[in-house]
């Protein structure tokens, strides 16, 4: 699974395309044959930099995942987009 968390002041700077790229190299050198990301229906920068790395949307998950940084730090479960993408040889 790919996973990436910026501060505010860092967002759409490409660091997350970057972190990205970075980690299916990595990925690949270790053998891995696919990476799978989970990304909130309603983050859409996440969801770019996902198809700019050359992530196809998957299905939506069915069950919700729970982030505690929503609703001013409440937190709420939440549907997810499902990420993925097969890493050649």
């Amino acid at each position: 699974m790919v996973g990436y968390c910026l501060a505010h002041d860092a967002w759409g700077e490409g660091y997350a395309t970057e972190v990205c790229k970075r980690m299916m190299d990595l990925a690949k050198g270790y053998g891995v044959h696919e990476l799978i990301r989970p990304v909130y229906l309603k983050n859409t920068a996440s969801c770019r930099v996902l198809h700019k790395c050359g992530f196809q949307e998957d299905t939506e998950a069915e069950e919700c995942m729970y982030l505690p940084n929503l609703c001013g730090g409440r937190g709420a479960c939440v549907r997810l987009k499902i990420y993925r993408l097969f890493l050649s040889a």
